[in-house]
């Protein structure tokens, strides 16, 4: 599964799209993932369901312009729209944030 980021990194408010899953209901609970940059670079990361919300949680990585962006972890809200999956970046989870 790729999740397609149209900018460099992410922010809240980021919207994107998933690949290779049609439907929410065909989404794991627990899955590893990639997340694909707007310049090309890309990121490791997991997307888990905790508590009704989704997670995203991104490993470092380089941006194309050779800046290091940090692991971070996400909370995100996915959607079905048109017959895609698409995402979108609700805020950046501190470490007290449970999950």
């Amino acid at each position: 599964m790729i999740l397609h980021a149209t900018h460099t990194h992410l922010y809240p408010g980021q919207r994107g799209t998933i690949s290779a899953i049609d439907a929410l209901s065909d989404l794991p609970s627990n899955t590893k993932c990639l997340v694909e940059f707007g310049d090309g670079s890309a990121a490791n990361a997991t997307i888990s369901r905790h508590d009704g919300d989704w997670r995203l949680h991104t490993s470092s990585y380089r941006t194309a312009a050779g800046t290091d962006i940090p692991n971070r972890r996400w909370l995100v809200r996915i959607e079905q729209d048109a017959g895609r999956l698409r995402f979108r970046i609700l805020r950046k989870l501190s470490a007290t944030d449970a999950g």
